[in-house]
């Protein structure tokens, strides 16, 4: 399996994936700033399997037919325009098996979890607004977002873990499994 993560800073989250995975090579993409701090924070053991390659992501994808395309907590700072513009900018790149894995916040349907939690993720959605013109989106938002890149895309799962805030959202490209 070969997934690359993209707007994937120092590399931490790939890191651990390939310690608990002894057959996953990755190679994370980000801005090249990010490079040295990459390499610092590598360790020697995973040096042949965990690359970094600078990478914008609104330019299009230069890792062609991965299997998977992680992006982890990068879409949510970003309006639907720009998210869709990253979505696009992979999908010249994606084969037949690829799939994009998004990791990111999501909002609930209201009166779902306890009113508290709610009061403060509508405070962290307006913090979003103000300060990214962004927002936080329920699954069927994100799910309308990637559809307006390319009505192809289908949410083919959703996975969330017991007192997690965040879900991995698994997209494909229709009739392409």
């Amino acid at each position: 399996m070969f997934p690359y993560q993209v707007g994937g800073s120092t590399g931490h989250v790939s890191f651990k994936l390939a310690e608990a995975i002894p057959q996953l090579r990755c190679i994370v993409q980000d801005l090249p700033t990010s490079a040295s701090q990459f390499e610092a924070a590598r360790p020697a053991a995973l040096a042949d399997r965990v690359k970094f390659q600078a990478h914008d992501f609104f330019k299009e994808q230069p890792v062609r037919g991965a299997d998977v395309y992680f992006l982890r907590r990068i879409l949510h700072d970003w309006s639907d325009k720009y998210v869709q513009k990253i979505v696009r900018a992979l999908l010249p790149a994606m084969g037949p098996r690829s799939r994009i894995l998004v990791n990111d916040f999501v909002f609930p349907q209201r009166g779902q979890i306890p009113w508290m939690a709610e009061r403060m993720l509508t405070t962290l959605d307006m913090q979003m607004m103000i300060g990214l013109n962004s927002r936080e989106r329920s699954i069927e938002e994100w799910t309308q977002v990637f559809v307006a890149a390319d009505p192809r895309f289908q949410l083919k799962s959703v996975v969330q873990l017991p007192g997690m805030s965040e879900i991995l959202m698994e997209f494909v490209l229709a009739g392409t499994e």
